[in-house]
Order: structure tokens, then sequence, then C-alpha cells
């Protein structure tokens, strides 16, 4: 039997606990959304890709910009999504027509 003490003391150590996650997520979101961008843009930079443009909401990249062609975009979306950390890409970059 479980007394009242030991519950107390029990909920007030997962209170705590779940303070100190919720303040670390909330610190550093952030930079690792910096990061993610940083790697993203260097990784697509590297490919060649310099008119595209990304940006993160967590783990979610987005990018923007005018690809040459259609096949260049779908390949942008893939370059970002292999980059370690992306979940996942929403690929909003539109195709310039070209004369």
């Amino acid at each position: 039997m479980v007394s009242f003490k030991s519950l107390l003391i029990m909920l007030i150590g997962l209170a705590s606990l779940a303070s100190l996650s919720l303040f670390c997520i909330n610190h550093h979101t952030p930079l690792i959304e910096a990061d993610l961008e940083k790697r993203t843009t260097a990784s697509l930079q590297f490919e060649g890709m310099e008119w595209s443009q990304a940006s993160a909401d967590g783990q979610v990249i987005t990018l923007n910009g005018f690809a040459p062609n259609q096949a260049l975009r779908h390949k942008a979306g893939e370059q970002a999504l292999a980059v370690w950390g992306v979940d996942a890409v929403i690929n909003r970059m539109e195709v310039t027509k070209t004369p």
C-alpha cells in the first residue's frame, strides 16, 4: 500500500521533471530550427540549388524559391529531406517559366 507521503513525493518529482522538460524544449527549439535551416541550405547550395530558400518549423522544412524546372524542384525536395533531423519537407517552390 502506498502512503500519502510517498504519493506526494512522487507527484512533486513528476511535476519537477515535466517543468524541466518543458523549459529545455522551449529553450532549445529555436537553436534546433536554426541548425536545420543552416544544414539544409548548405546541402542545397552544395548541389548547386542556390535558388532555393529553406525555413524550419520544428523539424519540418519549407522550401521557397524559383526552380529552373520541375525535375530540379523535385530534386531539391529530396535533397532537403535527406538532411539528418528533417522529418518532412513542404515544397512551395515555383517552376520558372522560360520563354
